[in-house]
């Protein structure tokens, strides 16, 4: 059974954030200005006395975002309190992407102080081969955004609504249960001995075109020069 909230009483006194020039300051309402209709003041920011105008459902909307956003923040909160270190849970990249994780003790970018965060430690569902790591043509390994963040071990805090075990789930990427399918094979082929060849030849052609691309050689004689120089080098090597 859904219960009815009220709606925010508005009037002197009553606080929202709303955007202003480049900012999203805090006003407060000081006075009515008509039917429906009140004067407000910014009370921080640099632009701290500002007055304007705004209707009673510009306010009354400003307030009902501010009190979502806050029960927001309260179920993410209850839901990470809710797990146990050492469980393993699946956040949800997009479109059957999965990333398996393990609750730990850690920081994230976001937070530098220990708390419960989420380790990711595989990928499972449905990647595309483009976010898989992959030999580049010049024999470098590219490990795609979420490979790489699994190798370096770095920790994150996903809002709760992408967490698969959450229950907050809909769609049809959501008919499979991440935690049953397998981790996928993150690992790259060592280079044969024709691939890496090829790779050196490739490497050249970047140093080749760094060369001309160099602008702070002015003398276009002199950038051929070096160039031809790199290229040979590359042939040679």
């Amino acid at each position: 059974m859904t219960t009815k909230t009220s709606s925010p009483k508005i009037g002197p006194g009553t606080r929202f954030n709303s955007v202003y020039a480049d900012s999203n300051p805090t006003w407060e309402i000081t006075r009515p200005r008509g039917r429906g209709v009140w004067e407000a003041k910014i009370t921080d920011h640099d632009y701290a006395g500002t007055v304007k105008v705004f209707t009673t459902a510009e306010v009354k909307h400003a307030v009902g975002m501010a009190s979502a956003f806050a029960q927001m923040d309260n179920e993410n909160d209850a839901f990470y309190a809710s797990l146990k270190l050492g469980q393993i849970v699946h956040y949800h990249n997009s479109f059957g992407q999965f990333v398996r994780c393990e609750v730990v003790m850690g920081t994230t970018v976001h937070d530098k102080t220990m708390h419960k965060c989420l380790k990711p430690i595989a990928l499972v569902g449905d990647w595309k081969s483009y976010d898989l790591p992959r030999r580049l043509p010049n024999g470098e390994v590219d490990l795609g955004y979420q490979a790489e963040k699994i190798a370096k071990g770095d920790c994150f805090e996903p809002n709760y609504g992408c967490i698969y075990e959450s229950g907050e789930r809909s769609g049809s990427h959501f008919d499979t249960d991440p935690s049953k399918l397998p981790a996928l094979d993150l690992s790259v082929p060592e280079l044969t001995a024709d691939a890496e060849a090829t790779a050196k030849l490739w490497k050249a052609v970047e140093a080749a075109r760094a060369v001309l691309e160099n602008h702070k050689v002015t003398d276009p004689k002199a950038r051929l020069t070096a160039a031809l120089a790199t290229i040979q080098a590359g042939l040679t090597s």
